[in-house]
């Protein structure tokens, strides 16, 4: 009988996990999208206000995001 309630209970956190798994994507997804948004608001004002620019340059610093930092300042030429 133990044997059987073990096997049920394992079937059952391996349905939890899946379901949450699926719940812990959609969540992902909402939040990369609000990040996106977040960002592309972010690097419009950084084009045309100094403080803004600096301060997210700052932020990429922050992080070590170099690259980053590099590509900004491509996009920033070829916006301007």
């Amino acid at each position: 009988m133990a044997k059987l309630e073990s096997k049920f209970i394992t079937k059952i956190k391996k349905e939890m996990n899946q379901k949450l798994q699926k719940e812990i994507a959609k969540e992902n997804e909402k939040l990369q999208k609000i990040r996106d948004n977040l960002l592309n608001d972010i690097l419009l004002q950084s084009f045309n206000n100094e403080k803004v620019e600096n301060e997210f340059l700052t932020f990429l610093d922050k992080f070590s995001l170099s690259n980053s930092k590099k590509y900004y300042k491509e996009l920033k030429e070829a916006y301007l």
